[in-house]
């Protein structure tokens, strides 16, 4: 009901704080929150699954133009073991945990149920955007893999959430490094994605970098399928409102007209 976690992350920044939604933001508020850029991005991978949002709403919101880093993260005592699902931050400078949480924020990182996934495009690595001056051009891909644990089968190159190369992993020959060269079509993100799944289908091992963004002259990446798909989940969270009483009702419509308003016309 209130407050909204926009105020909370709004209040935490200005004590110099850091804030990311929990749990994939359980589908919630989370759909309007990241418009407003008063949290610093979303724990993802959970219980070896990505909860909330999920990869397809976190490439969505990717798509429509927000930075939005992930991280990954363990309950307690609700989870198959502690620190089950973990973040690995580059840190250039001293490894405090100042610098680590400024890594994640930036998205200097990569999420994990055990693997190590390395990755750089023209040898810029997650979290660094790099400038492409002709709307197609060539860009590198370098990977490194390594699972010593649990065996990866699958790993996906990918570009604005779609796959453009998927290697199939031989896990007898760690660490696996794959090198390779993709188009870009003007601004974009890629990522690498490691995963193996369950007898069942479901998510079991799992690696995702955050994204290397490209820019091609300043414009923000603005995909109209993602941007459709967020405010038809704006509003069926309207609606949700909309039959409820509380007294902070009108507040929280209010900020969820803003949050669409801020999808359409972009940041």
């Amino acid at each position: 009901h209130w407050p909204l976690f926009n105020a909370v992350g709004a209040e935490t920044r200005r004590l110099g704080g850091t804030s990311f939604h929990a749990h994939g933001g359980y589908e919630k508020e989370i759909y309007a929150d990241f418009t407003q850029g008063n949290t610093d991005g979303v724990e993802l991978l959970q219980f070896a699954v990505y909860r909330g949002i999920g990869l397809a709403g976190w490439y969505h919101i990717l798509n429509a133009g927000f930075r939005f880093p992930a991280v990954g993260a363990s309950d307690y005592p609700y989870c198959r073991a502690l620190g089950d699902c973990r973040t690995y931050v580059y840190m250039p400078n001293e490894p405090t945990m100042e610098n680590w949480v400024e890594g994640a924020k930036a998205g200097q990182s990569f999420i994990t149920t055990g693997p190590m996934l390395l990755l750089e495009v023209d040898g810029v690595g997650p979290g660094g955007t790099l400038e492409a001056e002709k709307a197609e051009t060539n860009l590198t891909v370098y990977t490194e893999l390594s699972s010593v644990v649990a065996q990866v089968d699958t790993l996906d190159i990918l570009r604005n959430g779609e796959v453009v190369q998927s290697i199939p992993v031989d896990n007898r020959q760690m660490p696996i490094i794959y090198k390779t060269s993709i188009k870009t079509e003007g601004t974009q993100w890629v990522a690498a994605h490691g995963f193996a799944k369950a007898s069942n289908g479901r998510e079991d091992v799992e690696v995702h970098t955050n994204p290397v963004y490209v820019e091609h002259h300043g414009k923000l990446l603005r995909n109209k399928k993602s941007i459709q798909w967020l405010i038809h989940r704006l509003d069926q969270k309207i609606s949700e409102v909309e039959v409820r009483d509380f007294p902070q009702k009108l507040a929280v419509l209010h900020f969820f007209e803003n949050a669409k308003k801020s999808l359409i016309h972009g940041k």
